[in-house]
């Protein structure tokens, strides 16, 4: 994504780090962060973006809202039911979504949301 690689280039030059530092940091291969930082069209997963934010000290929000993704969409649905949701419409999603309990409530947030745009992309996309 544009706005992602954007954020990543200005992190690594106001760093003064090369791209093989990132990986080194974030355990993102370098081949990934190249087809981050060239592909605007690629989405990368969310661990991977979990391992950059981490890596440069970022808040995930802000690079998942780089990719394009809205976290600020309301719902009258509590945490616990957006997940139990999501399990049931992508079974996949069972081992990545269990442990959210020991995130802080606003990255809980944001990855909840970005699994409901995931799961919302794969139902349109199968129809």
């Amino acid at each position: 994504m544009l706005g992602l690689s954007i954020i990543l280039d200005t992190e690594l030059q106001q760093r003064g780090w090369r791209r093989n530092t990132l990986a080194a940091e974030s355990g993102v291969s370098e081949p990934t962060l190249s087809r981050i930082m060239n592909d605007a069209a690629y989405i990368p997963e969310l661990k991977t973006m979990a391992a950059l934010s981490k890596a440069l000290k970022l808040p995930l929000r802000r690079l998942l809202e780089a990719c394009g993704f809205d976290l600020d969409t309301t719902t009258p649905l509590d945490d616990s039911r957006r997940v139990q949701l999501l399990m049931t419409a992508v079974p996949e999603l069972h081992t990545f979504l269990a442990p959210l309990a020991q995130l802080s409530p606003a990255d809980r947030q944001s990855v909840i949301t970005f699994a409901e745009m995931l799961a919302h992309k794969r139902s349109t996309t199968e129809r």
